[in-house]
C-alpha cells in the first residue's frame, strides 16, 4: 500500500468523532449505594472550551448509558444536589462500567480544612508576580459547600486587584478557572467552589507594579494554617513578622514563616525574566495550548509542601514533650 493511501486512512480514521458505546453507573459515595436521577453529560475539551456531546439522566439502579464515546480525552460530568462531579476519561480507558462517585452535600465548615497555605513572590524588572496557593483537605464522604461564604477567603493588595486569575484543582478533576468574588470588606475575596473528598487546591495569581523598595503587604484570613512566604534564590525577604525557615533543598526556594495575621516584608533582589518566543512582545495576548499555570510548578510545589512537612515534624520532635523536661 502506498505512503499517500495509508496517511489518507489515517486521516479519515482520526476524524471519526465517536466510536463504541460507554456505559456505567452513578454511585452516591456517602452512602455507598447507585445514585437515581442524576444528570450526567459525556463532554470534550476543544478549541472552544467543553462541547457537550450527549445528556443522560440515571436509571433507579444508578446506571447511564452513552450511544457513542468521543475518540481521544473526554470528560464524564455528573450533577448532584447542585454540585458538578467529573470524571476524566483518558485515551483507550475502557469504555464500560465506568463509576462516577457524587456525595451528599454539607455546609459544616469543619468538614474540609486548609492544610498549606504557601505565597510565592517572584519579583521582576516591571512587575512582582504573585502566587497563592491553598490546599484544603476533606477527609470525609461528604461535599462541602457554601455559596454564600465561599469555600475559601483571601486578601488581595490594591495593585494586584485587576487581572487575578484563580485555577482550582479538585479531587480527579481538570483545573479549571473560577471567578474571585469581592466582599464588603475592601480587599477579601471569596471562593465559591464545593471540597469534595479529598484535596483541592486553589491558585490564585496577580501582579503587583515593582517599586524601590519593593513592599509586600497581605493579611493571614485563615489563622489554623501558618502561612508560608517562598522566594526563588537570590532574593530575601525582610520585615518584622517573618522568619526565615530554611532553603528547599531542590529548588534552593528560601522559605519563610509568617507570625501574625497582617504583615509587611521588603523584597530584595529579582527573579530572572521569563524568555518569550523570538525575543518579541506583539503586544496583545497570546494563546498557547498546554496545562495551567499550576502545572508547570506542581513539583515545585510538592517539593516545598513536603520540606514544610518535615520542617514541622523536626521542629515538635525538638520542643519534646515539656512533662519529659520537668
Amino acid at each position: 500500500m502506498r505512503a499517500s493511501a495509508v496517511l489518507a486512512i489515517a486521516s479519515v480514521i482520526a476524524a471519526l468523532p465517536l466510536r463504541a458505546a460507554m456505559d456505567g453507573k452513578v454511585v452516591n459515595g456517602t452512602s455507598g449505594q447507585p445514585q437515581a436521577g442524576v444528570i450526567i453529560s459525556l463532554m470534550q475539551p476543544g478549541q472552544g472550551g467543553m462541547q457537550t456531546l450527549s445528556t443522560v439522566k440515571t436509571a433507579a439502579d444508578g446506571a447511564f448509558h452513552f450511544d457513542a464515546q468521543p475518540v481521544g480525552m473526554h470528560v464524564v460530568q455528573a450533577i448532584y444536589d447542585g454540585v458538578v462531579y467529573t470524571e476524566a476519561v483518558p485515551p483507550g480507558s475502557p469504555s464500560n462500567n465506568l463509576t462516577v462517585n457524587v456525595y451528599e452535600p454539607t455546609a459544616k465548615r469543619d468538614t474540609a480544612k486548609l492544610n498549606e497555605h504557601l505565597v510565592v513572590l517572584q519579583p521582576g524588572p516591571q512587575q512582582m508576580a504573585v502566587s497563592e496557593d491553598l490546599l484544603f483537605t476533606n477527609p470525609t464522604k461528604l461535599t462541602f459547600s457554601d455559596p454564600v461564604n465561599g469555600s475559601a477567603k483571601i486578601w488581595i493588595p490594591d495593585g494586584g486587584r485587576d487581572g487575578v486569575t484563580c485555577t482550582v484543582t479538585s479531587p480527579g478533576g481538570m483545573p479549571i478557572q473560577r471567578d474571585l468574588v469581592k466582599t464588603k470588606e475592601p480587599g477579601v475575596y471569596v471562593i465559591d467552589y464545593p471540597l469534595k473528598p479529598g484535596d483541592t487546591r486553589f491558585e490564585i495569581s496577580y501582579n503587583l507594579p515593582s517599586a524601590q523598595p519593593q513592599i509586600f503587604e497581605s493579611r493571614v484570613l485563615d489563622k489554623l494554617m501558618p502561612l508560608r512566604l517562598v522566594v526563588p534564590p537570590g532574593i530575601t525577604l525582610t520585615g518584622d513578622n517573618v522568619q526565615p525557615l530554611g532553603q528547599e533543598p531542590t529548588t534552593q526556594a528560601t522559605i519563610y514563616n509568617v507570625a501574625t495575621d497582617r504583615f509587611k516584608v521588603q523584597v530584595e533582589g529579582m527573579a530572572a525574566a521569563a524568555s518569550t518566543p523570538g525575543g518579541e512582545d506583539a503586544g496583545v495576548p497570546q494563546i498557547h495550548e498546554g496545562p495551567p499555570p499550576v502545572y508547570a510548578r506542581i513539583w515545585w510545589i510538592f517539593g516545598l509542601s513536603l520540606f514544610i512537612l518535615v520542617l514541622g515534624a523536626t521542629l515538635l520532635y525538638r520542643r519534646g514533650d515539656p512533662a519529659e523536661k520537668r
